[in-house]
């Protein structure tokens, strides 16, 4: 049983991550001509808007914004934000202290499963500026014990994180390099949990993606802002028990 479980996830997670459709780079062209037509000048041709389209494409991440901007168009769209996957197959050695309580004598797996959902909405284009855009995400992470048929395959734990998004599409330079895409979000991560359970942290999150050919790499970085407000409210009221 448990082997044709793990057949059946492998066999899901290999369809899943088969493309939707080809993104090829004359269609990201004419999806950024069907978007940029529509705010163009009368005097604009065709062929003009179409160099501009093939310059603002010409990047792997500019191709993604064009296909994105015009999958926005249509007001009941969501698109993907970070990496929808399912991984049948994953190792867990974690401490079950916590877990005690629930677990009442039986124990987690140390194989189990872990998939994500990741998706996103554009709230606003040119969003104050131009090329700047506001965005609603949402994120859901979680490790499931599908082979552990003893305490009927639980999710041992999921992880919900919202965030704001202002993304910044057209490209810049930094020190030489071409930065193709840049954002700042506000993120709020929590396991939904209470108690010894409970985990969760609020962050501004700054964010850069650089372009060359077909590689693209990414530097983020981020602050930590509501745990420092958290310790110093638990500190007055420590203060104020202790007068």
């Amino acid at each position: 049983m448990k082997k044709t479980r793990l057949m059946f996830l492998f066999l899901s997670c290999l369809v899943t991550s088969l493309p939707v459709f080809a993104q090829t780079e004359n269609g990201a062209v004419e999806a950024c001509i069907a978007v940029s037509s529509r705010t163009a000048h009368d005097d604009q041709t065709l062929g003009a808007l179409r160099q501009q389209c093939q310059q603002q494409t010409s990047s792997l991440i500019g191709r993604r914004v064009a296909f994105e901007n015009a999958a926005s168009r249509n007001p009941f769209s969501i698109l993907p934000h970070k990496p929808n996957y399912l991984l049948p197959v994953t190792y867990f050695d974690a401490n079950e202290e916590p877990y005690k309580d629930r677990l009442q004598g039986f124990r987690f797996d140390d194989i189990e499963a872990k998939f994500q959902i990741s998706v996103k909405y554009i709230a606003a284009e040119n969003f104050f500026i131009n090329d700047l855009d506001l965005q609603i995400a949402f994120t859901t992470t979680s490790w499931w014990q599908s082979y552990n048929s003893r305490i009927s395959a639980p999710f041992r734990e999921t992880n919900y994180e919202p965030e704001l998004i202002f993304s910044y599409k057209k490209p810049w330079s930094l020190a030489g390099l071409k930065v193709v895409h840049s954002s700042l979000s506000l993120s709020h991560q929590s396991n939904g949990q209470g108690g010894e359970l409970s985990r969760s942290w609020n962050r501004i999150i700054g964010d850069l993606t650089f372009n060359r050919d077909n590689l693209i790499w990414n530097m983020k970085v981020w602050w930590v802002f509501l745990k420092m407000i958290k310790r110093v409210q638990m500190t007055q009221a420590e203060m104020t028990t202790q007068i």
